[in-house]
């Protein structure tokens, strides 16, 4: 479920502590110290990390990380054909 979260930070950063407060209160509650560890950790990076590339889009959509350098993909030829 944080993983579908993680791309609430693309609308504002105050949605990072709350999905990171969410994952933190939802493993300490049903897992172990490693998870309650290592997962906040990682959800609180993708919430950076999707914070930081909220600016990039692709056809009016926000891309969130998905592609770190779209820019350098080759374009279809059969787009420029039409």
């Amino acid at each position: 479920m944080a993983e579908a979260l993680c791309l609430l930070p693309v609308f504002g950063a105050e949605y990072i502590f709350g999905v990171v407060l969410g994952c933190f209160l939802a493993n300490l509650l049903g897992s172990t110290i490693v998870d309650v560890i290592f997962g906040t950790l990682a959800t609180l990076l993708a919430c950076l990390v999707t914070y930081k590339l909220r600016n990039i889009r692709f056809k009016g959509l926000a891309l969130a990380a998905s592609l770190p350098r779209w820019s350098s993909m080759p374009s279809s030829s059969a787009s420029r054909s039409r």
